[in-house]
């Protein structure tokens, strides 16, 4: 539980702010952060989203004063002089009673200040696995973006998911994974003067045709979109192998042409293609090709003839971040580290401040204090996973076995992310454009392990991830990924599923089908902040697994995992994420 409160005195910054000719007042800030009550389980380890007894401190805190006696509005105007405190190292750290007080003193307020808006976000943790990269760093510990003008007028305040990739536009690597395989594709037999039956996109002999046709994913309809990972691309072309190595032909220009392909396809990728996309960052799903007539190209935006998702859509998780909008007690008395650092609660520590329903700032005010907390700005997806019949039949009816093992949950991608506003809740109007997926491929359960898909009865450990609030009465579309580790491939609902490669289980959740928890606050929303949404999900048929991700925007998707919903209430006395 993270407290704030303040004993007023100067460390601030007018500049930019309306102008204020009301007198100014000296006086001490306080602010607290208490580990005595509950904390968030992990959604990695539980140093990350804090437990109890480890807090990641506090960094970037933004206290904006304003003359509103009641919440604060998007109307509003702040007064001058704000606090800011950039980094840990501008607190005068204090531990009592397992809690972490913290001291400004000699700040400057304006008389008149009734309320405050405050922000802060939690220090960031580097992935230890990969501690160099900054796309580790955002992935392990989320990444929001702020937008604000320099007064932080509430109108001109907003949050966003940061998009893992900037813009559309092709990774290199996934276009010479798409040349790669047209070369394959274009393949041309040996031989003297021309003859099309020695082109395999024109040959007749009816096994290399069916080859073709398969390798460069036509159907009667055109071309579907192809899997696009250097994994998959890697499988898809080592059946390819494996299927020219047992054909036999009738005809020379047919052997030439199963020459030439044998020569041609190896299915040992240059190492510097070994783990795309992940390599920048994104989902193996999010990786497509599809073959325009001629040639491969790589597809990162939705268009008609490929239903998947504009790359730049995938963003980092959401950080841990704190956001109070509290009126204050105010105090003609000092308040001072001996009184804060005897308390073992935040409700002896505002009993030293005698003014309180509506106080104010005046010359006579020494001691100030919020008196809400800053809470968790951001909510928490908790995800359980049923386990699951012995077998389970793909989309061609064949039983695949989930043995032990067989399938990891490698990842959770969570739909109706939108641009939030100064409060963290949803912003209107709003463009589809800028809605947002998290992409959390840190998910294991609360002792650090990977979660696999388990057969019998009850349910896994859970996994959690942080998110944004969701819109009132809208769904949010949940994805699982999964590695298909069984023996053998299968086929999902647009292609086959191969050995070593990842795919995805599509569900939605629904804010009707809250089963319990639901409060005043949340009813009729999926996500809402400071809040936990409890979700268990059961996988029955492997039918519906996609190799490529679809266009979550769309009402169309096809659903393949059961879902219940259940809310856990987080109150600011007892800020919980579990």
């Amino acid at each position: 539980m993270l407290l704030v409160a303040m004993s007023l005195n100067g460390c601030s910054d007018s500049a930019g702010y309306d102008d204020n000719t009301e007198e100014t007042v000296a006086v001490d800030l306080l602010f607290s952060v208490s580990s005595t009550a509950q904390q968030p389980s992990s959604r990695l380890t539980p140093s990350v989203i804090q437990d109890n007894t480890a807090f990641r401190g506090l960094q970037n805190l933004h206290v904006i004063p304003f003359g509103v006696k009641g919440k604060i509005a998007a109307t509003d105007n702040p007064k001058a002089f704000q606090v800011n405190g950039v980094s840990e190292a501008n607190y005068d750290r204090r531990e009592n009673h397992n809690s972490w007080f913290y001291y400004y003193d000699n700040c400057i307020f304006a008389s008149g200040t009734s309320s405050f808006l405050a922000y802060g976000r939690a220090v960031p943790m580097p992935d230890p696995d990969n501690e160099e990269s900054e796309i580790a760093l955002k992935a392990y510990s989320g990444s929001i973006v702020t937008g604000v003008d320099p007064t932080w007028k509430p109108s001109e305040t907003t949050f966003r998911l940061e998009s893992i990739r900037p813009d559309n536009s092709i990774p290199a690597q996934g276009q010479y994974l798409a040349d790669f395989l047209t070369n394959i594709a274009n393949t041309v037999g040996e031989g003297s003067g021309y003859s099309s039956e020695r082109v395999w996109a024109t040959t007749s002999e009816a096994s290399l045709k069916a080859l073709y046709l398969s390798f460069t994913n036509q159907t009667n309809e055109g071309a579907d979109v192809l899997a696009g990972s250097s994994s998959n691309v890697a499988a898809h072309v080592k059946a390819l192998k494996q299927q020219l190595s047992t054909l036999t032909v009738s005809t020379p220009d047919h052997q030439a042409l199963l020459d030439a392909l044998r020569a041609n396809v190896s299915d040992d990728l240059d190492a510097a293609l070994l783990g795309y996309p992940a390599s920048v960052g994104l989902p193996d799903g999010a990786a497509v090709l599809r073959w325009d007539g001629a040639k491969f190209i790589v597809e990162t935006q939705t268009t008609t003839l490929a239903k998947v998702n504009n790359i730049s859509r995938y963003a980092y998780p959401a950080e841990l971040c704190y956001y109070a909008n509290s009126q204050i007690y105010t105090s003609n008395s000092e308040v001072g580290s001996e009184k804060y650092a005897a308390a073992t609660n935040w409700s002896s520590v505002l009993s030293n401040y005698e003014y309180k329903a509506g106080a104010t700032i005046s010359g006579n005010t020494r001691s100030v204090a919020l008196i809400e907390p800053l809470q968790y700005a951001v909510a928490c997806l908790k995800l359980n996973v049923k386990n699951t019949s012995a077998t389970l039949n793909d989309a061609n009816g064949t039983a695949v076995s989930v043995a032990v093992q067989n399938f990891p949950m490698t990842a959770i991608i969570v739909g109706g992310q939108v641009p939030l506003q100064y409060d963290f809740t949803p912003q209107t109007p709003y463009s589809e454009l800028e809605t947002r997926f998290v992409y959390d491929h840190h998910v294991k359960d609360n002792t650090g392990n990977t979660i696999f898909l388990t057969t019998g009865s009850g349910v896994t450990e859970s996994a959690s991830t942080l998110v944004l609030q969701s819109f009132d009465g809208e769904s949010v579309p949940i994805v699982l990924e999964l590695t298909n580790n069984s023996d053998k491939d299968f086929m999902g609902l647009n292609g086959v599923i191969y050995r070593g490669t990842k795919f995805y289980l599509v569900g939605k959740i629904n804010p009707d089908d809250a089963t319990s928890g639901q409060t005043e606050s949340t009813e009729g929303r999926v996500f809402t902040q400071d809040y936990t949404t409890s979700v268990t999900v059961k996988i029955e048929s492997l039918e519906k697994a996609y190799n490529v991700l679809p266009d979550l925007l769309t009402p169309r998707l096809e659903v393949g995992v059961e879902i219940a919903s259940k809310w856990i209430q987080s109150t600011p006395s007892d800020v919980l994420l579990e």
